[in-house]
């Protein structure tokens, strides 16, 4: 909950050296290009059953579960591909 723009700024609890935990996501401008992960334009987003794994949804649909574009379908505009949002959406915690 610390984080601003996908970094959280820390200390080292023994050295107090200031630490920052960059999300890969977002790190453009402070991560090398080597470094960062961006979403594949080519990646296809499927819903599945509850308790049903990424593996298991992409291999009936031969497929292959690529678990670092997940994150990315953690946005209204592709849930709203697959879900109803009955009450909309918007940034929800927890």
């Amino acid at each position: 909950r610390g984080s601003r723009r996908g970094v959280i700024l820390s200390r080292h609890p023994q050295s107090q050296v200031l630490v920052a935990l960059v999300d890969r996501r977002q790190g453009k401008g402070l991560l090398p290009d080597s470094e960062l992960w961006s979403l594949d334009p080519g990646h296809v987003f499927r819903s599945g059953k509850p308790n049903q794994s990424c593996r298991q949804i992409c291999s009936e649909a031969a497929l292959r579960c690529v678990e670092q574009q997940l994150e990315f379908g953690n946005s209204c505009e592709i849930l709203r591909q697959h879900f109803k949002c009955e009450n909309g959406c918007g940034h929800q915690v927890g």
